[in-house]
């Protein structure tokens, strides 16, 4: 016969340790998350003021640098630290091929998890939009009247509108 006694003393104790190894990775694991989900709230709002200031700054010229510079202004203001290093202020305006989508949106990546062990090592990919509209500049306004008042009347004096009833609309202006 065989004199070694099975011996349970130490099984508690790994058990427990295998379980609270896994409830603290768990934890972290959503805490992580959570920190993720609060960091790109806090940045949609940065982006949104950032873009609420670049659609009032008009310096009434062609061309948006100052309301660029107010936007980025707005946007530094909120101290937005571990953004990464490709996360930087972008703009949409009238220049660009989407134009109607005038506005800031930046792109940032960060990590799902702390945790390599459960989740691998996955980036996150997140995209941060606030297309407002812009509204036109006072100068382009001034053009659109100018323009209006010239077909309703030529040098000539005669309009050259097909009705004596000419509606002048502005867009808004």
């Amino acid at each position: 016969m065989n004199n070694l006694s099975k011996n349970n003393k130490g099984q508690s104790t790994i058990e427990f340790l295998s379980t609270f190894t896994f409830v603290i990775a768990f934890f972290f694991v959503f805490a992580k998350i959570g920190l993720n989900f609060t960091h790109s709230y806090l940045l949609q709002y940065a982006n949104f003021m950032a873009s609420r200031a670049y659609l009032v700054a008009d310096n009434k010229i062609p061309g948006d640098s100052l309301a660029r510079s107010k936007a980025n202004q707005v946007f530094q203001s909120y101290n937005v630290v571990n953004c990464g290093p490709d996360c930087a202020l972008k703009f949409n305006s009238k220049q660009t091929t989407d134009w109607f989508l005038t506005g800031t949106y930046l792109d940032y990546k960060t990590k799902f998890s702390l945790m390599k062990v459960l989740t691998g090592d996955i980036d996150m990919s997140f995209r941060i939009e606030s297309f407002l509209g812009k509204e036109p500049t006072i100068r382009e306004c001034l053009v659109r009247v100018c323009q209006s008042f010239s077909e309703v009347t030529t040098a000539s004096g005669a309009g050259n509108c097909s009705s004596t009833l000419t509606t002048i609309y502005d867009n808004g202006c």
